[in-house]
């Protein structure tokens, strides 16, 4: 009996992946879209097994697509999967791997048109008045104040914030490009407020050293430590033994650092994430319901436009390659497309001529 012998591709198709992810960061995409594109491929290999992406059909796509809907993925998702799959077999073509890819004439779905949320002035000033310390209020005075995205917000650097002339250059922005963006005296108060009392060294917002925590009881010292992501409590010793805090804080150095899985981490920046926690958390204090960070951005642009700023320069503020995408932010306000209707259009109130 002959011995039927079927080849694996799933080696290579990792290595195409991991190529793909290279080819995405020459491109300068954001890492947010890197992460999202390659969790998209990744998952569609491991849907095909031991075939190879690159005799891939319609059909294999058509199956993915099915089980992304089984999961009950909403219609923007299933349309970013298929901009990675796109993406990806461009790739593959380029690599001169695939003369016909499977992503042609598979479209996206129409997605139906949503108003979106913008902010008020009084929902601002009510999440400026909820914030508890100097880090929340700088940090929301600082997105309405310039519309800057989160990602440049984590990657701001003290030494390119010029506070005489309340201008940020950024650095490297989406799609590698450097702009200047704009602030007021409101957020450059709330910023130097935080860099008062918080010091920070190279990142404007950084998350404080992450060494452990020594605390003094009634007789002895108590220390609490991060061992493979999971604080742990532990006796570091008597107090009369070590009668300063920092005979204390060497012991708690050396009883930490014999244990396996300490890792001091120490001040970073901090992610996205966390700054859409900590706004989310304001947001609900000053009543306003959910708020994430794009909205500050959003109502920056939509308010200067509201109060006669051109389109051009509402571009430029933003920092927007193509002025399609600025209109996006402006066509949600409803208030100057009013005013400029009952001043100008003959039949609008109060404009009718008298016969």
């Amino acid at each position: 009996m002959t011995e039927t012998l079927i080849r694996s591709y799933a080696d290579s198709n990792r290595e195409l992946v991991e190529g793909f992810t290279r080819y995405m960061e020459a491109r300068s995409l954001s890492k947010s879209t890197i992460v999202n594109y390659r969790y998209t491929i990744e998952r569609f290999v491991e849907g095909l097994g031991s075939m190879s992406v690159v005799g891939a059909r319609r059909a294999d796509i058509h199956n993915f697509q099915a089980k992304m809907i089984g999961k009950g993925q909403s219609a923007a998702s299933l349309n970013a999967r298929i901009h990675a799959l796109k993406l990806f077999y461009r790739f593959l073509a380029l690599a001169g791997l695939v003369t016909h890819s499977p992503m042609a004439h598979i479209g996206c779905r129409k997605l139906p048109k949503r108003i979106r949320r913008v902010l008020t002035l009084e929902e601002i000033e009510k999440l400026i008045a909820a914030a508890r310390d100097p880090l929340e209020r700088s940090v929301v005075e600082l997105l309405f104040a310039s519309g800057m995205r989160v990602s440049e917000i984590a990657a701001l650097r003290l030494e390119n914030i010029d506070f005489a002339g309340q201008t940020i250059r950024i650095v490297n922005g989406k799609g590698g490009k450097d702009r200047v963006a704009l602030f007021g005296s409101h957020a450059a108060r709330a910023m130097q407020e935080y860099i008062a009392q918080r010091k920070p060294e190279t990142f404007l917002f950084e998350a404080p050293p992450r060494q452990g925590e020594l605390t003094r009881k009634t007789r002895v010292w108590i220390g609490r430590a991060y061992f493979d992501g999971v604080q742990r409590k532990f006796r570091v010793g008597k107090i009369r033994d070590l009668p300063t805090e920092q005979a204390a804080r060497a012991a708690f150095e050396k009883i930490a650092g014999r244990r396996p899985g300490f890792h001091p981490v120490g001040a970073r920046p901090y992610g996205t994430r966390a700054f859409c926690g900590l706004l989310d958390r304001v947001a609900q204090r000053a009543g306003v319901g959910h708020v994430h960070p794009h909205m500050l951005r959003r109502a920056a642009a939509t308010h200067l436009w509201e109060n006669g700023a051109d389109i051009r320069y509402v571009q430029e503020f933003l920092g927007h390659a193509r002025i399609s995408t600025t209109t996006i932010y402006t066509s949600a306000s409803t208030k100057k497309l009013e005013e400029i209707y009952e001043r100008c259009h003959p039949h609008a109130k109060g404009n009718l001529s008298e016969e």
